[in-house]
């Protein structure tokens, strides 16, 4: 025999962390003998710009032989938006939109210029290998097409709830518990509910688990924290045997 409870996880109830990795505890709600968890639902605001601070807002290059950098406020840009900040950090190269590619274009107007191929932004800027030795007026052209849609999924991360439940293509172990896609735009509610009537993400534990506190970790694609600046609520669906 068991039992089913819906915990509702509100980040707003932390006792430490942000939005998106945070603890909460349980005190003594008596969440003892857990046989599976679910994930049944999310929801918050999608208050992460496609520019974020310490995510992605940073574009490094070396321009004459010096290595430099520029950081990019915090903000929601289109292209044109994104384009006019750049420029106006710097007056090293001439940043434009090629409209037959939707690439992006770097004309240095010094000696020489290479973007570098930074983890922190190369989906933004479209590379995947450094622009190198742009000499004297000529221009570079980004290898992809820019990625300004900001987020588009969301991991549920839980080393409590979900450990190794997951595997990435490199082979590692992450302990991820559901992967949800992100269709509100930027400013708007996102919420999520689960359609597979309690199959999706559900976590079974050989032996049974106990809970008295958890940690929640809410990343994206890349496996990167995010930087939501919104409460996040929860709802997970756990199952608690019986005792003998």
């Amino acid at each position: 025999m068991s039992t089913s409870k819906i915990i509702i996880i509100d980040s707003a109830h932390k006792i430490r962390g942000s939005n998106d990795d945070f603890v909460v505890n349980f005190n003594n709600s008596q969440l003892s003998n857990i046989s599976s968890v679910s994930l049944v639902g999310l929801r918050t605001i999608n208050s992460q710009p496609n520019v974020s601070t310490g995510i992605n807002d940073v574009i490094s290059y070396i321009y004459n032989g010096v290595p430099k950098s520029i950081q990019i406020p915090e903000g929601q840009y289109t292209a044109d938006d994104f384009i006019d900040a750049v420029n106006g950090l710097q007056t090293d190269f001439i940043l434009d939109l090629n409209l037959q590619t939707n690439r992006f274009e770097w004309t240095s107007v010094g000696l020489s210029l290479t973007i570098i191929k930074d983890p922190v932004s190369d989906e933004l800027i479209g590379l995947t290998e450094d622009l190198v030795d742009a000499i004297g007026a000529v221009t570079l052209t980004s290898q992809h097409v820019p990625d300004l849609s900001g987020l588009s999924i969301i991991h549920v991360s839980s080393e409590d709830l979900a450990p190794g439940n997951s595997i990435l293509s490199d082979g590692t172990h992450s302990n991820i518990l559901s992967s949800i896609p992100v269709e509100a735009q930027y400013g708007f509610p996102l919420v999520y509910t689960s359609q597979t009537n309690d199959q999706n993400d559900n976590v079974k534990y050989k032996n049974h688990q106990d809970l008295n506190h958890l940690r929640i970790k809410l990343i994206d694609h890349n496996y990167k924290p995010l930087n939501l600046k919104s409460t996040v609520h929860l709802f997970l669906k756990v199952t608690q045997a019986k005792h003998e």
